[in-house]
């Protein structure tokens, strides 16, 4: 497989370079990108040290111990320990306590969200409550200031729309037939609604906020499928392909169609502008439970490859 990979980049006189293996086969949990792109981390054992070990993402080589395991913010500038309920800021000496419920939703600036749900009942009828807070002004005070923003039913907050608005899919009341995708002043000065379907799932924003992907699923068959809809609310376009998505900068869609049978994995680029798609490499093996992810500066990918299982990282031609 990797062979026609070479051999088409050859062709197309490329100048990329082909997949790097990362790992060992077999190797490892929750693989993430550096803030700088340079480097991909995962969770490893080695020895008795359970940690997030970092390698070079352009060569192999040996894997360094980077960071404690937490849940870290994606410029890696905070971290949130839920074991110990404690924020910290990775830079200096701040921390406080707090309790997220299942984690924060980081944006791209200092404000955070997170949902705090009900304990029981049909998910549809659970109530969950969306906060918001400043982390900065929280760890400069010693302690968080939250905000609650809206109590919605059968879902929550799902991301942010740029800096200061966050998305939050789910019912006003646990009667409603529809769920509404929503963005939501992080300040309480407003809100609009971006889509309604039966099943809203797997809400993803672009960088910047420019637009928002999602699919509708197990509603009527010609509402089904993948959507992406303005982030200043304009109708949703229904788009003529499925698969595993994600953003490579604020206007390009990366995903991998679904093709029952295939050998390999094919990527493809959507342009949210035009609307149009076109093909950018054919990698040559298959990608595993949905393992891959973009690079910040979008110039690369890492996936599992699902034969070897280990982590290849690779260089993207221009979209």
């Amino acid at each position: 497989m990797r062979g026609r990979v070479l051999a088409a980049l050859a062709l197309l006189g490329a100048a990329w370079a082909a997949p790097v293996a990362l790992t060992e086969p077999g190797c490892c949990a929750f693989p993430r990108w550096s803030a700088d792109s340079r480097e991909v981390m995962y969770i490893d054992r080695v020895g008795n040290r359970t940690a997030y070990y970092a390698v070079n993402a352009t060569r192999a080589g040996t894997p360094r111990r980077a960071l404690n395991v937490a849940d870290y913010s994606p410029d890696l500038r905070y971290a949130y320990d839920p074991a110990q309920g404690r924020l910290r800021d990775l830079g200096g000496n701040r921390r406080l306590s707090a309790d997220l419920g299942a984690g924060p939703l980081w944006s791209a600036g200092p404000l955070i969200g997170w949902n705090v749900s009900g304990r029981s009942g049909r998910y549809d009828t659970v109530p969950t409550a969306v906060f918001v807070a400043d982390l900065e002004a929280g760890l400069r005070a010693g302690r968080l200031s939250p905000r609650r923003l809206v109590t919605v039913y059968g879902g929550g907050a799902v991301g942010w729309l740029g800096e200061d608005t966050l998305l939050v899919s789910g019912k006003s009341a646990p009667g409603d037939e529809l769920r509404a995708l929503r963005a939501v002043r992080a300040d309480g000065r407003g809100a609009r609604v971006l889509a309604r379907a039966r099943n809203l799932r797997g809400v993803l924003p672009a960088p910047g906020g420019r637009w928002v992907v999602y699919y509708v699923a197990f509603d009527a068959p010609g509402r089904n499928g993948l959507y992406v809809v303005s982030g200043a609310g304009e109708a949703p376009r229904r788009l003529d392909f499925f698969g595993s998505y994600r953003w490579r900068d604020a206007h390009t869609l990366l995903y991998i169609p679904l093709e029952t049978g295939a050998k390999s994995h094919r990527l493809m680029a959507f342009d949210a502008r035009s609307g149009r798609s076109r093909e950018l490499l054919d990698l040559g093996a298959r990608v595993g439970g949905d393992g891959w992810e973009v690079s910040p500066d979008g110039k690369r990918i890492f996936y599992r490859n699902a034969d070897d299982q280990r982590l290849y990282a690779l260089e993207l031609p221009a979209s």
